[in-house]
């Protein structure tokens, strides 16, 4: 069991404690009891009412909720996170159910001793309040991008100072319009008449969309820190849509800036700079705190790849020194792996490249995935675009043959050659658009991401990077169709060079997949560049075990006794 000091050492690490002296940390450290769970072990049920509050010190918590009788994961807390504070403060029932995987200790607040914490230290309140704001919100929409065991620790939007600040201007002018009406109306004696009375509904119409429209707009944009990335969603509503992210182990540095306002009613910008640019998470609430949180979680994954190291050392040592006996399970092992991963590929096998449109392979897809390799066209509004001059084109040409007819017009020979000519002119046209943009192609394959765009007849220019050199994928929707027809354009940023790929259908979707391939491509370089590491200093560490032995066998054997 931990004793005190460790206790204090886990709690100095949480955000939640930032800030405390080592006498308040005894303090609150001395409250917690031990739960210690050796096999798995349920902490509470759903729909239990509030009793305690948890620390995990080691080990995972699994939380999870059930809907029509079937049980959806919510994510999972480690060592270093807290939960159950929710249904202590707002009284309320467990929303969810928490289960501890077998070697978990829990630090435990009852709740009164919880409650003597919070009384006692003010600032926990506050930020219990953020904590619990965040995870209610999660709860409720439900990112569709997270992956799987994904927490979301911060939910946050822009302070409620900068909504009202925002909507000062309309309500301002909405009421100094309602006041113009009602002093004109209380000034004539025959009343207003019908057309200031409508310029004036109009003009408050005008201004109250106006002031809807900038709360919509202030609500849409959501700040979050998770246990793998940052993320800054932003939408203006009908023009613009982005997701801007950096993975955890890609960050720099993380900064705080507040202005009057700011310090005034507690809120500022925190600036995570990544290798690509920065990420601002503008005018949250007690931005310290949110700091605090991205400091805690960078810290926390760069100590978890460098005990997954530690422990990959000792198990190459360990074989070294004292290798295993051979094993027909171990050695069929490789074969059985081979034909696993040889299931796994898809049974689907073409020639087509995706250059050469005109086969009608893949007419008009824009997105088609053979032998684990994914291709992206832009999106068909784009193709409809450069085809409306062609078809309006040809309409003009129907129009004026039909309109020569009526007028009593006589097809003759020649007549018809030209008509033809002007239709196979106006094909061509189109099929030259056409196979442009058939042959626009972004390509993901396990290992690195192509973009290719080659004119008909003419040059072919490609550009490619190694997935694990991306440093941050961004998307971008402007402009009204865009939002209309979910296309836009995913930003990948590989060191100075820029591979875009524009006007995808659904980037959402498309970013998570280079996001996926490119987190499995550097998983599988770090394996194996700490696999080639280790087995140097395994060899190394082995040759010194070796030679230490046979010195000490030299050495017995000079002095026997």
């Amino acid at each position: 069991m931990p004793e005190t000091p460790q206790r204090v050492a886990a709690l100095k690490k949480s955000h939640l404690f930032r800030g405390l002296d080592d006498n308040q940390l005894a303090w609150v450290a001395g409250q917690f009891v031990e739960v210690y769970c050796a096999e798995k072990q349920v902490v509470y049920n759903q729909g239990d009412p509030g009793e305690g509050f948890f620390f995990v010190f080691k080990g995972q918590v699994q939380l999870s909720h059930k809907v029509n009788k079937v049980e959806k994961l919510d994510g999972a807390f480690v060592a270093g996170d807290f939960f159950g504070e929710g249904a202590l403060l707002l009284r309320r029932k467990r929303g969810n159910a928490a289960t501890a995987q077998p070697g978990t200790i829990l630090l435990k607040l009852d709740s009164i001793s919880f409650k003597r914490i919070v009384e006692k230290i003010p600032a926990l309140n506050q930020r219990f309040e953020i904590v619990i704001h965040s995870r209610d919100m999660a709860a409720r929409m439900k990112f569709p991008w997270l992956s799987e065991n994904e927490t979301v620790y911060l939910l946050s939007r822009q302070h409620g100072i900068v909504l009202i600040q925002r909507l000062l201007l309309p309500v301002f002018l909405m009421s100094m319009t309602l006041i113009v009406l009602g002093a004109a109306y209380m000034n004539s004696t025959a009343g207003l008449s019908a057309f200031w009375l409508v310029i004036g509904l109009g003009l408050i119409t005008v201004f109250g969309l106006w002031a809807l429209w900038r709360y919509i707009d202030w609500s849409n944009d959501y700040y979050i820190i998770t246990n793998r990335r940052v993320v800054w969603l932003e939408k203006v509503v009908g023009f613009y849509d982005s997701r801007q992210e950096a993975a955890l182990e890609n960050l720099l540095s993380v900064n705080t800036q507040t202005g009057l306002v700011g310090r005034t009613f507690g809120f500022g910008d925190v600036i995570v700079r990544t290798f690509t640019g920065e990420i601002l998470f503008d005018s949250i609430n007690d931005p310290l705190h949110a700091a605090a949180m991205v400091e805690e979680y960078w810290g926390r994954t760069k100590n978890e790849q460098q005990e997954v190291q530690r422990t990959v050392l000792r198990d190459s040592l360990r074989k070294k020194i004292a290798p295993p006996l051979p094993d027909a399970a171990a050695q069929a092992a490789p074969d059985a792996k081979a034909a696993a991963a040889a299931g796994k590929i898809s049974k689907k096998t073409s020639n087509a490249t995706g250059l050469q449109p005109m086969t009608f392979e893949y007419f008009l897809k824009t997105h088609w995935e053979v032998n684990n390799i994914v291709t992206y066209r832009k999106h068909l509004f784009i193709l409809a675009a450069r085809s409306v001059l062609p078809a309006g084109t040809l309409a003009l040409v129907v129009f004026l043959l039909v309109f020569w007819l009526s007028k009593g017009g006589v097809l003759t020979i020649g007549v018809v050659a030209l008509v033809l000519l002007v239709f196979g002119i106006i094909f061509l046209w189109w099929t030259y658009n056409y196979v442009e943009w058939a042959n626009d192609l972004y390509i993901i394959t396990t290992e690195q991401i192509v973009d290719i765009y080659r004119r008909p007849l003419g040059m072919e220019n490609r550009q490619s990077a190694p997935l694990e050199n991306i440093l941050s994928v961004s998307y971008e929707r402007k402009g009204i169709f865009p939002i209309l027809f979910n296309y836009g354009t995913v930003k990948i940023a590989v060191g100075e060079i820029k591979l875009d790929f524009l006007n995808v259908f659904n980037p959402t979707a498309v970013q998570q997949d280079v996001i996926r391939r490119m987190n499995m491509s550097i998983a599988k370089k770090k394996e194996a560049d700490t696999m080639a590491e280790r087995e140097r200093m395994a060899e190394w560490l082995a040759a010194y075990h070796q030679v230490e032995n046979e010195l000490g066998g030299m050495e017995n054997k000079l002095n026997p006794e």
